[in-house]
């Protein structure tokens, strides 16, 4: 898989991923999403600064990963969406649904941290 990593920013845990996010490992961050849901924090917030694809399974990852986070009543976020995923997000409109977060100063203030 590619680059996976959880840090921990506050009270916040942050998903970072590099590369694409498609059907071939949507399933594989649905998995790994919820282990980060289940953990510690109030909030996840998903880093989409080196995503440099993403296709209608990886938008279904990240309604996923917010349901999730809805269901156990922790705040969610997008960090930092490429240009082509902000591009995604915008044609399907995901971007009015999830707060979107420009860096982590940005971060902090759209989860109120």
């Amino acid at each position: 898989m590619e680059e996976f990593r959880v840090d921990t920013i506050g009270e916040a845990r942050v998903i970072r991923f590099a590369g694409e996010i498609t059907m071939d490992n949507a399933q594989e961050l649905k998995n790994r999403g919820r282990q980060v849901v289940e953990g510690q924090g109030r909030a996840v917030v998903m880093d989409l600064s080196k995503v440099t694809f993403i296709d209608s399974s990886g938008i279904g990852f990240l309604i996923v990963l917010k349901s999730r986070c809805d269901e156990a009543g922790k705040r969610f976020a997008l960090l930092s969406p490429s240009v082509q995923v902000r591009k995604t997000l915008r044609l399907v409109q995901l971007d009015a649904i999830f707060p979107v977060a420009a860096n982590e100063g940005d971060m902090a203030r759209i989860l109120s941290l």
